[in-house]
């Protein structure tokens, strides 16, 4: 009799342990804690970051905003920021964003984690061309990504999808 009462009772908690296993999982991969992730080089495009993040989060088209200079508390964390944290990446693309080693970082980790992306073009903004493409490991040093897993290849594939997007859907500043 004991030993049925313990199956049963096994029997009735495991529908309850795997819904809430489920329940955590669903959590954690589909609902993203940052609506956005503000992608910018700080030279060319921090203060129109800080004016994007008002201005979502004030009207309400948002949940949350990731702007670096707010929320990043670790620096080896970003990637997993845009990655797994965030549903779309916006990308402010100012001057000097793509020969930026860290921004470039997270338009890799968008393309590879299939992140949505807006982006933003400013005047000064050119848009990547095959040559700066192909030849972007000696005009730009990316040895801080390699220990992150980011290499040259991934880089310029990362490129050329951006290529691609920045033609079908932007917003012109």
């Amino acid at each position: 009799n004991i030993a049925s009462v313990f199956i049963v009772a096994i029997l009735a908690f495991f529908p309850c342990v795997v819904g809430y296993c489920l329940y955590i999982h669903l959590q954690t991969q589909v609902k993203k804690p940052f609506s956005y992730f503000l992608s910018h080089h700080k030279g060319g495009a921090s203060a129109f970051a800080r004016y994007l993040k008002m201005t979502l989060v004030k009207r309400r088209l948002a949940k949350r905003v990731f702007l670096d200079s707010d929320d990043l508390q670790n620096l080896d964390m970003v990637f997993d920021y845009v990655g797994s944290r965030s549903a779309t990446i916006v990308l402010l693309c100012s001057e000097a964003v793509l020969s930026r080693p860290w921004c470039m970082g997270e338009i890799v980790t968008a393309h590879e984690s299939k992140v949505a992306l807006v982006s933003i073009i400013f005047p000064d903004f050119v848009h990547p061309e095959e040559e700066f493409i192909r030849t972007y490991g000696d005009a730009v040093d990316i040895t801080c990504l390699v220990e992150h897993g980011i290499d040259e290849a991934m880089v310029q594939q990362a490129l050329q999808w951006l290529q691609e997007e920045l033609t079908k859907t932007h917003i012109t500043w």
